[in-house]
């Protein structure tokens, strides 16, 4: 049988040799050869090439192209205009269920509501939207990042100050549409400072949704979270119950919570100095009141939080400025956290890392010294290849864990005892389990799979190889595990670059690693993707656009340079095979 496989794979390569096709490609080969530049002068390109320092430009250059790219994915991106429709939607919803109230007991109070109703949809809304965004630009931002395009704090200011005008423009049309039409308290001074919280409430609910994109695993727990704190910052804001009603084990969570101020702050704005007919105040020492009573009294029955620290201009004010504290914290947490995510956290998004774990010799003795096997690799083979001679993997093996074995057993038919007791005997404090059983599940074993088993390969410098295989073989997992884009798992074995362990920072300067299925952004033009790349990562002095009509040319793309490259799932945007170049 291996005499049959040998003979197959040597027909198989002499008759590609004589091949129009490798002809073909061998006379390409030597035109390339013919045309190359010395040894010396290539080296000195690359040296002009790389950059000395982390980032190959300054962060203020980040800055501006960052926000440039930004700035086009907000304007192209439809949901931008979605969430202007949003907000004038819920402004006329608001406006409409308010509009009918009158200057007496029952129109104060559903001024409040009003108030508090705004509150929560501003800071719900903000949130809601925030968080798909964020996924979506954190896969780019962990890809750019590790690859060290710029800084991901840099992206972060962008996201932050770019955002910004879509919140002012959400709470402007939110306000404009109802605050008139409900009738709260006329004068511009009154209305820009309920325009100024609702901005205040709209930073902090976007600060609050990319903490959390910077903190959750995925998209389903940061939605469950930002679900669960909004409706505990509606319960304890203030409107219902009021802040004196709440019992002293919660009553901490309205120092915490940003509807609480803007409550607050929003209903001294609106109640202070105005005058309502047919209110019954009951003070706490029992008297009320009935006729036209000024709103200040209205105020101090409704126990807000902190009506005793000044007058209440000075509370609504600090009110308002205490929301742009809270976004202010909430994004210098989350830029912590997300450049933490380097090293500890969500192994789903594919990072590049050095090498792998060292196997061992019979000794117990690691394998840092140099592979003798691949210690002619250091020597310059004289044919015009610059840099690293080979790339060489030796005893690589990759093994993941699939879980713990099931035990195959009848499937038993439930009844009351088969439910039941096991809760009964917990109470108890008795096992249900015979000692055979339990020893069974303890020695139950956890399958491991086993995707790469000592492997080891050669790529030499010069040449292009082709790794071939049928579809599951591992080709994939091989090159990524090569490449450092594999986290999880255990992986053993040398990778070694002329005979030395791989490095971070070289192996970050030499390679480029196309993925099989790369991240490409779907409101980006062609042409505007590989010039945002260029820009991130080649140094200021060489003649990027050249560079760029050549990568264009070489990949056969002019034909789609303006081309959106859109989503693949939808059939839009660039062909399958054009995105794969």
């Amino acid at each position: 049988m291996s005499q049959t496989t040998a003979s197959m794979e040597e027909s198989t390569i002499s008759r590609f040799k004589s091949s129009p096709n490798n002809l073909q490609l061998i006379k390409e080969l030597d035109v390339i050869k013919a045309n190359a530049a010395s040894l010396e002068d290539r080296e000195s390109v690359l040296k002009d090439f790389l950059p000395s320092e982390k980032h190959s430009t300054s962060r203020l250059y980040q800055l501006r192209i960052i926000a440039n790219r930004r700035r086009k994915l907000i304007l192209r991106n439809s949901m931008t205009y979605a969430r202007s429709i949003i907000a004038i939607v819920f402004g006329i919803i608001v406006g409409s269920l308010f509009s009918a109230l009158q200057q007496d007991t029952i129109g104060a109070l559903g001024r409040s509501g009003y108030i508090f109703l705004s509150s929560f949809l501003v800071l719900m809304l903000s949130s809601a939207v925030t968080i798909p965004d964020g996924f979506r630009q954190r896969i780019t931002l962990f890809k750019h990042r590790d690859s060290e395009f710029y800084s991901g704090t840099v992206a972060y200011v962008v996201q932050v100050v770019l955002d910004l005008p879509l919140s002012v423009l959400e709470a402007t049309l939110i306000a404009s549409i109802s605050y008139w039409w409900v009738g709260m308290t006329p004068g511009a001074n009154h209305f820009l400072f309920f325009l100024g919280t609702l901005i205040g409430l709209e930073c902090v609910g976007q600060a609050f949704a990319r903490f959390l994109c910077a903190v959750s695993r995925t998209q389903v727990s940061a939605n469950v979270a930002s679900s669960l704190c909004i409706l505990l910052f509606a319960t304890v804001g203030g409107f219902m119950p009021a802040y004196s009603t709440i019992t002293w084990v919660l009553r901490w969570l309205s120092w915490i919570t940003p509807v609480s101020y803007a409550f607050e702050g929003m209903m001294i704005n609106n109640f202070d100095g105005a005058s309502f007919f047919g209110l019954v105040i009951v003070d706490k020492d029992g008297t009320s009141t009935v006729g036209n009573v000024d709103g200040t009294k209205y105020l101090s029955s409704q126990s807000l939080p902190r009506s005793q620290w000044g007058t209440n201009t000075q509370i609504k004010i600090f009110d308002c400025l205490m929301l742009f504290v809270f976004a202010v914290v909430l994004d210098c947490i989350a830029i912590y956290y997300q450049e933490s995510s380097r090293d500890w956290y969500f192994n789903k998004i594919r990072r590049s890392r050095a090498t792998v774990a060292r196997s061992k010799d019979k000794e117990g003795n690691r394998g840092d010294k140099l592979i003798e096997d691949d210690a002619e690799a250091q020597v310059k083979s004289g044919e015009g290849c610059m840099g690293p001679q080979s790339l060489a993997v030796s005893n690589l093996s990759y093994t993941v864990n699939i879980g713990k074995a099931k035990n195959c057993c009848k499937p038993r038919r439930a009844t009351c005892g088969s439910l039941l007791g096991p809760a009964l005997a917990k109470i108890a404090g008795k096992s249900l389990e015979s000692p055979e059983a339990a020893t069974e599940k303890e020695e139950t074993p956890v399958k491991e799979l086993k995707l790469l088993n000592e492997v080891a390969a050669r790529f030499k410098c010069g040449r292009m190889t082709a790794l071939m295989g049928q579809s599951g073989a591992g080709k994939t997992t091989l090159l990524d595990v090569i490449a450092g884009y594999k986290t999880g798992g255990v992986i053993t074995g040398d990778i070694m670059i002329d005979g030395y362990p791989k490095e971070d920072d070289m192996w970050k300067a030499m390679n480029g690693y196309a993925e099989q299925q790369d991240i490409l952004n779907p409101y980006m033009s062609v042409l505007e993707t590989i010039t945002f790349t260029a820009d991130c990562r080649l140094p200021s002095h060489v003649d990027k656009k050249a560079i760029i009509n050549s990568v264009i040319e070489l990949m056969d793309l002019s034909a789609y340079v303006d081309m959106i490259v859109g989503h693949e799932k939808e059939g839009e945007g660039l062909p399958k095979h054009a995105r794969k170049r």
